[in-house]
């Protein structure tokens, strides 16, 4: 993935320990790496806060765990 594609607030699948987990981009961090900006972000399986020194760690976007935030309560309950 590009560094230009990510949106911050987005959740990603990264490589992270040598697993696939889902990270959500909380902001960009002060600090540069060359000419690429760092980006922090939070493990959301353990919750710690974690900072991607690389656009290409993101696999890419986690779509259907950024759809269920954008769903009503009210049509969550219609829906089985």
């Amino acid at each position: 993935m590009r560094q230009a594609e990510i949106v911050i607030g987005r959740r990603y699948f990264a490589m992270l320990n040598g697993g696939l987990v889902i990270v959500r981009i909380t902001g960009r961090t002060p600090y540069r790496r060359g000419r690429l900006d760092v980006f922090e972000a939070e493990d959301m399986s353990t919750g710690r806060r974690v900072r991607l020194t690389a656009a290409r760690i993101l696999a890419r976007v986690a779509e259907v765990y950024d759809r269920e935030l954008e769903v009503d309560t009210d049509e969550s309950e219609n829906v089985l």
